[in-house]
Parts: C-alpha cells; structure tokens; sequence
C-alpha cells in the first residue's frame, strides 16, 4: 500500500564553497529538508563517553569521520548563512549543540553565533538548548535575536528518561515545564518546541 511520496534533493550548491579560512562550508552547516541551514555549534557533549550519555545520541559520529568541525565560529557561520540567504538555499536558520560545562560561555557563544548570522543573512534563527541552569539564559538569546526555541525533553516517561538519558533526566520535569512556560513569555505562543523520541520503551 503506498503511503506517501518522498523526493530527495540533490547535494546543494552550498557545499562546493569554502570559507575565507579554507574550511568547506558543509563542515560548518548543513541543509535539512528542502530549505534549512543547520549547525552544531559544539560536535561534542559533554556527558558523551560517560554514563549519563543519551543512550540515542550521535553527536559524535560526523566529527569522527572527519564530515564537520569540533567548534564553529560566528564569523564563518554568519558567512555560511549569508551565502545560502543570497541563493536562495535556506529561509531560516537551525542551531544546536552538545552540553558543556559552561553554561555561561556556551550562552555568549551562541548569542555571538544568533547576533551574526541575523546580521549578514537576515534569516530567521531557531535556537535548541537545554534547560539553563542560570538566570538570564533565555533571556540573552532572545536579546541576541533568536526567532524560536526548542527545549527537547525526548520523552515525557520519566522512568524511560533516566533510563536512556540520565542527563536529561536529572533535570527534572518540572524544570522542563517551566522552561518551556518562560521561553513562551519571551518569543510567544507556538513559538516554543520540544522533541519526543517514539519507542523508547515508554
């Protein structure tokens, strides 16, 4: 029984390009579906290798086999954007990244990286984090210019959470719920997204 139809894209102009530095700009971001410029800000986390890494996660694999960089910078992601912007490649913006120890220098890092890329592309910007740990996180990101945000709890079982992502878990639900409630606040409804993994055993 047929379902749906699916087409697949070809590999974007995008990629052939290379930034001012040398690196190829499909190191630096990626296209998603049909029109989404997306980047890992930080190819690594750091609960991976441990115990309490997502028992689902691959943050790893790309910089492992050499396909992107650990650490991207504004400059050369404001670029990336500004050229999928002016052919037409993207209409808006995707950026992630693993966990650090730092919550505050991973916040100004991705607020450079927001602040810039909606500078040279004009793109709008979707921003993934965890639930911040200090005052003030949400807050900056928006400042900085980030459109939405998506605050990914992957399931809603606790049980399955400390189980396969213990990280994630020992945040709490309540802190999920309530760093979801802030972030409407600041960007509005439908605005705010988190992502559920099905078939985690729930």
């Amino acid at each position: 029984t047929k379902l749906c139809t699916f087409k697949t894209i070809e590999t974007p102009e995008l990629y052939q390009h290379s930034t001012s530095a040398g690196t190829l700009y499909s190191k630096i971001a990626r296209i998603h579906g049909r029109d989404c410029l997306a980047s890992t800000l930080y190819q690594d986390c750091q609960y991976r290798g441990g115990p309490e890494q997502c028992q689902f996660c691959g943050i790893g694999l790309s910089l492992d086999n050499g396909a992107t960089i650990l650490h991207k910078q504004p400059s050369e992601l404001a670029e990336v954007a500004r050229h999928a912007a002016r052919t037409a490649q993207a209409t808006h913006v995707t950026l992630t990244s693993g966990s650090r120890v730092d919550e505050q220098a991973a916040t100004a890092h991705l607020a450079e990286c927001v602040r810039m890329i909606k500078q040279h592309s004009g793109l709008p910007v979707h921003i993934q984090i965890c639930p911040p740990e200090s005052d003030g996180v949400r807050e900056a990101l928006h400042s900085a210019g980030a459109d939405t945000i998506g605050i990914h709890i992957e399931t809603l079982c606790m049980d399955t959470l400390r189980r396969v992502a213990p990280a994630k878990a020992g945040y709490g639900l309540e802190r999920y719920r309530s760093g979801w409630l802030q972030a409407v606040a600041l960007v509005g409804v439908n605005q705010v997204s988190s992502g559920l993994i099905a078939g985690l055993g729930e």
